[in-house]
């Protein structure tokens, strides 16, 4: 075969032949097993493997598969981790309403466990910003913090501690409040219902105090004697006559304990007695509650009559009340 080979302008070497190359003397041909070079391309004809080159890339899908990844919903299994390598930030970000045509349409992000319950969301409601936590009363949030600094796969609440939790029932918060970022205001709980500021308590419940001198002109040993709230005489008439033997609360609330001094010994078994005037405005048939065993048997000594915590000892806004040894 003669050949003419010659460079053109683009200094492309270019090869005039004449005759007919013999494609079996190509390097690395496999002999009867390619495509036909002639002009037969019918089904019959064959190429094989090593006569095509490898792509150093996949080429699995096409650009119908691509562009479906961008639309419709998708499931994901596995974990999905948004990167932004070596330098930058990284972000995701969930749109929605892009035209602001329409204020009901929000971006949404759900957590579902437990089967198909979907336990929590984070979401937009028109304007505001939503936590949601809708689940058993098990369910709430959890706030923790903690200084272990987790790598890799370990979960970030390996080291932390709660400091904040919204139940069902409320919110707790473990430790000390700063208010306005101030150290020198801190709110803190010192024992079971008790808050304090600075060390300083809060008196959480309002305590009222009355203060009663008078005379106990009787020899008696079971007539009740009615406390005088602006009188110098007890009384023993429990019915609504004996207007300084009573008084009107001013709100609900209970009585905690009444505190005796005698100057003389009056007996090592009475009783203070708590009483709340019926509709008609007398202290009968019984006491609402009675503390017994109260020892006044020595002269100038207090004694302490401590009543319960029960609904006995409790009062309302506009009640009668009367406190009777």
């Amino acid at each position: 075969m003669g050949s003419t080979a010659f460079v053109n302008n683009s200094g492309v070497i270019q090869v005039a032949t004449q005759g007919t190359i013999n494609h079996d003397s190509l390097a690395n041909f496999v002999a009867a097993e390619h495509y036909r070079w002639d002009n037969d391309i019918s089904a019959t004809a064959t190429i094989n493997a090593a006569n095509i080159p490898t792509l150093n890339q996949s080429t699995t899908g096409n650009a119908a598969t691509a562009t479906a990844l961008t639309a419709g919903d998708k499931t994901i299994s596995g974990d999905l981790t948004v990167t932004s390598g070596t330098s930058g930030d990284a972000t995701l970000i969930i749109s929605a309403d892009t035209d602001n045509s329409e204020e009901a349409d929000s971006p949404r992000l759900w957590f579902k466990a437990d089967g198909d319950i979907t336990q929590g969301a984070i979401q937009h409601n028109d304007n505001t910003f939503d936590f949601i936590s809708n689940v058993s009363a098990n369910g709430g949030f959890r706030f923790l913090t903690g200084t272990t600094n987790n790598t890799g796969t370990t979960d970030p609440s390996n080291g932390a501690t709660e400091r904040v939790s919204i139940g069902s029932t409320g919110m707790t918060v473990s430790g000390s409040i700063q208010l306005g970022h101030a150290s020198d205001t801190t709110v803190a709980r010192s024992a079971a219902g008790k808050v304090t500021i600075e060390g300083a308590p809060i008196q959480t419940t309002q305590i009222c105090t009355t203060h009663h001198n008078f005379f106990m002109n009787s020899s008696s040993t079971t007539t009740d004697f009615f406390i005088p709230y602006n009188n110098l005489n007890e009384s023993s008439n429990p019915t609504n006559s004996i207007y300084y033997g009573r008084m009107v609360a001013p709100y609900d609330g209970r009585i905690v304990k009444v505190v005796l001094h005698t100057t003389a010994a009056i007996g090592t078994a009475c009783q203070v007695l708590f009483w709340v005037a019926t509709s008609s405005g007398t202290f009968a048939p019984s006491a609402a509650e009675t503390v017994t065993g109260v020892n006044l048997n020595t002269a100038n000594t207090s004694a302490t009559a401590t009543f319960s915590t029960t609904s006995t000892a409790e009062f309302d806004e506009g009640d009668v009340l009367g406190v009777s040894i």
